[in-house]
């Protein structure tokens, strides 16, 4: 809406917020009567804001993703040996997830590991999108962390199923971290975390 007879002008419009195309034509004010102008009409498109889903492992029982920890109880192994070995104990029905691990009297022997594994169904998100960014975030509660360098972090895992854990599931993760390390020295109330 601006007066006079100049050859420019500037409209601006605010994005609008869904990825469609609209029209665009004039209208004049002639002797106080709105007129639709003749042309010219324009048209543009705007792609829609990058929208933000959050996606959480099923509850017990599950359906199409799980939340679920493997573990070595009750063991005598080396750091090395404790590692690589097969699970022979899991749990996913608690609201409980662990990683950690036990030591041993001897300095060089090692008792427990836990190694926890989520699936989340993302099955909504239509084919050829673009995923900007996406972040992990646990609720915490370690107050036996206080150890200086105890860190967590994100790897991948192949599990057998979707929907269920399963003991062979203790060694499929991946080795290549994808987060810096979250270090859990400090955090002894329970608290939302973001890796980093």
């Amino acid at each position: 809406e601006e007066a006079g007879d100049t050859l420019t002008h500037t409209f601006i419009k605010e994005p609008w917020p869904v990825c469609e195309t609209r029209w665009f034509t004039f209208k004049g004010d002639v002797d106080t009567l709105w007129t639709a102008s003749a042309g010219p009409i324009f048209k543009k498109h705007r792609v829609a804001p990058p929208t933000t889903q959050d996606f959480y492992p099923d509850a017990h029982p599950e359906v199409s993703s799980f939340d679920g920890y493997t573990q070595i109880p009750r063991s005598y192994y080396t750091w090395a040996q404790l590692r690589t070995k097969e699970a022979n104990d899991k749990w996913d029905g608690i609201t409980l997830m662990l990683v950690g691990f036990q030591d041993r009297p001897r300095t060089d022997r090692w008792g427990q590991i836990w190694r926890s594994i989520f699936t989340f169904d993302t099955s909504i998100i239509p084919p050829g999108s673009t995923i900007l960014s996406a972040t992990l975030k646990l609720y915490i509660d370690c107050p036996y962390c206080q150890i200086p360098g105890c860190a967590v972090n994100i790897f991948s895992s192949d599990p057998e199923a979707e929907n269920a854990i399963s003991l062979p599931d203790h060694l499929s993760l991946g080795s290549i971290p994808f987060s810096t390390n979250l270090e859990l020295e400090g955090y002894l109330e329970e608290q939302w975390v973001e890796f980093p």
